[in-house]
């Protein structure tokens, strides 16, 4: 597909020249929003665009949309990306190629396509708000217990997002996808600081507002944000990555050396990306729960520890007992590799 000049003008190839002008407009978008996000603000940008008939741009702006349509099935039917705004950007491009510099500057002409004008207005305010996220630079570690928060967070975000998602329209699972991963990246920490929570309810209200096109009001999204905290709080208490009892613990506690070496051989021989541990002592000693999400029911293992040397896994009403740590994982983790 080529324009009158001879210049290749096929969708693909147009995003791409716009990348630099897109990159340099919104950096802290670079490797955290999905393309697919671009490509969808071009085109939507392209149908929304007046122009004269039968001018050299409206030729090109014509292509590209037939282009786009091709290249990306059901594009027509993606959310309004107008939190990604390039409008300056893609009509000098268009003028640049076709030497139509009527193309974007006259109000006369027409649209290709038929276009709802309502909303327009916001979408002046949608990319300012957008950026306005409190975004999280932090990577988490995506062991079994962090990934369990993620999972549940995705679940109370469905209160936000309507479930189930429509896979074959353009940009809904990834717009999803970001959603989640952020606020996940807001939550996930140790110990998770109060302020996190206030920048949590911001978030939600203009995520929502810039991107989803919801109207949750401001109430709506506090208590959501607090409820989301309070679930991921509830799980950070009930199990973590396995952490070794120190020497001072140890003392503290009163617990023998014995119990912490078997206690620390066992947590040691766990996989953090496959289990969850938490700890609790009993009279005679400690209990170590294990599991593995997201069926903690189903994978739930307890392993008392008396500090003589012995695991005790308890299973279907009766007890197992194991003279090594490694013996006792080896069992675990091949009973849970069958169950899954």
């Amino acid at each position: 597909m080529t324009s009158d000049n001879g210049t290749l003008c096929n969708a693909k190839i147009f995003c791409e020249e716009l990348w630099n002008n897109y990159d340099s407009k919104y950096p802290t978008f670079s490797n955290r929003i999905n393309p697919i996000f671009l490509y969808i603000a071009i085109y939507q940008h392209l149908t929304a665009q007046r122009s004269l008939a039968d001018s050299t741009g409206r030729k090109l702006q014509l292509e590209l949309i037939e282009s786009f349509e091709a290249w990306i099935p059901k594009i027509e039917q993606a959310r309004h990306i107008d939190w990604i705004e390039l409008h300056t950007e893609i009509i000098d491009l268009i003028q640049d190629k076709t030497a139509d510099y009527s193309y974007g500057t006259k109000q006369s002409g027409s649209y290709i396509r038929d276009v709802s004008e309502n909303g327009l207005w916001d979408s002046n305010i949608n990319h300012q708000l957008f950026q306005m996220l409190p975004v999280s630079v932090s990577n988490f570690e995506k062991n079994n217990h962090n990934l369990e928060i993620v999972r549940q967070v995705k679940n109370q975000l469905s209160k936000l997002y309507s479930l189930p998602i429509n896979d074959s329209i353009p940009g809904e699972n990834e717009l999803f996808e970001l959603l989640t991963i952020e606020v996940s990246h807001l939550l996930i920490g140790t110990p998770c600081p109060l302020c996190k929570l206030d920048k949590l309810d911001t978030y939600l209200y203009l995520f929502q507002s810039s991107a989803l096109r919801e109207s949750k009001s401001k109430r709506e999204c506090a208590q959501l944000a607090s409820s989301i905290q309070v679930l991921v709080n509830d799980i950070q208490k009930k199990g973590s990555k396995p952490r070794p009892i120190e020497p001072f613990l140890r003392m503290g506690f009163g617990y023998s050396v014995q119990l912490v070496k078997d206690y620390n051989q066992l947590i040691e021989l766990l996989d953090s990306k496959v289990f969850s541990v938490s700890k609790e002592d009993i009279s005679d000693g400690i209990e170590v729960s294990i599991w593995r999400y997201p069926n903690k029911q189903d994978s739930l293992n307890l392993i008392t520890l008396k500090g003589d040397g012995k695991f005790i896994l308890f299973i279907e009403n009766e007890d197992i007992s194991f003279n090594s740590a490694s013996a006792a994982t080896e069992y675990i983790m091949t009973k849970l590799t069958k169950a899954n």
